[in-house]
């Protein structure tokens, strides 16, 4: 099984707890991410080859279109400790450029599912030092971890470690979740949105 797919699979079992909530609770939805589009055969591998924001936006779209009497809420779905820099910027752009509701329900691993408005979301900083492969990697801003950045033989190494520890890593930018200095709300809110 790809890195891709196993991480897809892992956003899944979070994603299934928000479905079974939402469809407990009667809240209209439409399952909206990239992961749900169909289309051509090659079109998923050919779209993440392409650096355009058309491109960049059909990728990162929210998981969960969620439907309510006062209007719609994007949601994502985070089954991590993590997000992706690229992820963070599409949805804070929405939210600040557009005027989008965008949220995301996380999950800690162990913990109950949490709801974050995009904007309340915080990020730990980052020393640079990677404890499963073992290597330091560049950080910018403090928060963003870049293995991309590393050169091409420790990026290798990187993700490589990653693999022989059965660990799943995309190798793209990220930073890791401050959970508790995140304004976070549980799940159950969103059944006041009915």
């Amino acid at each position: 099984m790809s890195e891709f797919k196993k991480r897809i699979n892992k956003g899944l079992e979070l994603q299934n707890k928000v479905i079974d909530f939402l469809d407990q609770q009667k809240i209209d939805y439409i399952l909206s991410g990239y992961e749900h589009l169909t289309g051509s055969k090659n079109s998923r591998s050919q779209i993440r080859k392409h650096k355009d924001k058309t491109s960049f936006f059909i990728r990162h779209y929210p998981d969960i279109s969620l439907i309510h009497k006062g209007g719609s809420v994007l949601i994502e779905v985070k089954n991590s400790s993590g997000i992706e820099k690229n992820c963070f910027y599409n949805y804070l752009n929405l939210k600040q450029e557009m005027g989008l509701n965008v949220i995301l329900v996380m999950q800690e691993r162990g913990e109950n599912p949490v709801v974050c408005k995009i904007e309340d979301l915080k990020l730990k900083k980052h020393n640079g030092y990677d404890y499963i492969s073992q290597m330091k990697i560049p950080v910018s801003d403090n928060v963003w971890v870049e293995p991309r950045l590393m050169s091409e033989s420790n990026y290798l190494k990187y993700l490589e470690s990653y693999r022989r520890k059965g660990k799943n890593t995309s190798g793209s930018s990220f930073a890791f979740i401050d959970f508790k200095k995140s304004k976070t709300f549980p799940l159950s809110i969103l059944s006041r949105l009915k």
